[in-house]
């Protein structure tokens, strides 16, 4: 018998960036998996979903919609891979979602986010890090979503390795957290920087990549690096493109298996 792979996603209705990262993930474990697992997709956001069904006539299962379905399906063994990036408030809920479910099956295992470990953190610091040639006068700024929860701290903690391996000028900011946007002008200003490449550091680039950090609006990242005076390159690749990201998910789902 099968058994069970689902896969977890905040979800986007950015068609263009899902292509790209959600569903190449998707792609790649249907590729390594599909032979031995019934393999399904969800989203934990409700808005998405909605979206993804008006815009796109696209049915998603919600975690707990697709756990019944393996339920009734007979399926015994059951290993949830889930594309969050931190162990925030959304992994929270999800991993909660899927271990009241645990006497339903003989095994249910969930893998954490990427931003975890300590040597989850030292690999995509590492990875950042090869990203760019950086001139003294040029910096790399990296913009993550952010929480209010604790595990907002994964943020500082990677660009502390990032300053540990490398003498590259590379910041870390958040939209929702901290350090925010005023801070990172602050040690830009700190180190004398010219130039900023911007880039999101999310799994897609989507309404935050799109308006709060490239848009036309007045208090986009873009607009407030360039009224402070520094020359603003936008870089609109997030992590969840990158071949290294996505196969540190496959390692985190083989890790489980």
């Amino acid at each position: 018998m099968k058994k069970g792979l689902l896969i977890v996603s905040f979800g986007t209705t950015h068609i263009d960036t899902r292509k790209k990262t959600i569903d190449k993930i998707e792609e790649i474990s249907r590729e390594n998996f599909s032979q031995d697992y019934e393999i399904k997709i969800a989203y934990t956001s409700s808005i998405v979903r909605k979206r993804v069904k008006q815009n796109e006539n696209k049915e998603i299962y919600s975690p707990e919609e697709a756990v019944l379905k393996f339920k009734e399906e007979g399926i015994k063994e059951l290993y949830v891979l889930t594309t969050h990036f931190m162990n925030g408030h959304e992994y929270n809920k999800l991993s909660h979602a899927i271990m009241k479910e645990r006497n339903n099956f003989e095994k249910i295992k969930i893998t954490r986010p990427i931003l975890t470990s300590t040597e989850d953190l030292k690999k995509i610091a590492k990875f950042i890090i090869s990203l760019y040639e950086l001139k003294e006068y040029e910096a790399l700024v990296l913009m993550g979503h952010g929480s209010d929860h604790h595990s907002n701290t994964v943020y500082g903690a990677t660009e502390k390795i990032i300053e540990d391996y490398s003498n590259k000028n590379i910041i870390i900011g958040t939209v929702e957290g901290y350090p925010d946007i005023e801070t990172v002008i602050k040690r830009l200003n700190k180190k004398n920087i010219k130039k900023v490449y911007l880039k999101p550091f999310m799994l897609v680039a989507g309404d935050h990549a799109k308006n709060d950090m490239s848009g036309e609006e007045e208090d986009s990242w873009k607009n407030i690096l360039e009224k402070e005076g520094f020359e603003v390159v936008i870089d609109m690749k997030p992590m969840g493109e990158y071949e290294e990201v996505q196969k540190m998910y496959m390692e985190h789902l083989k890790n489980i298996i």
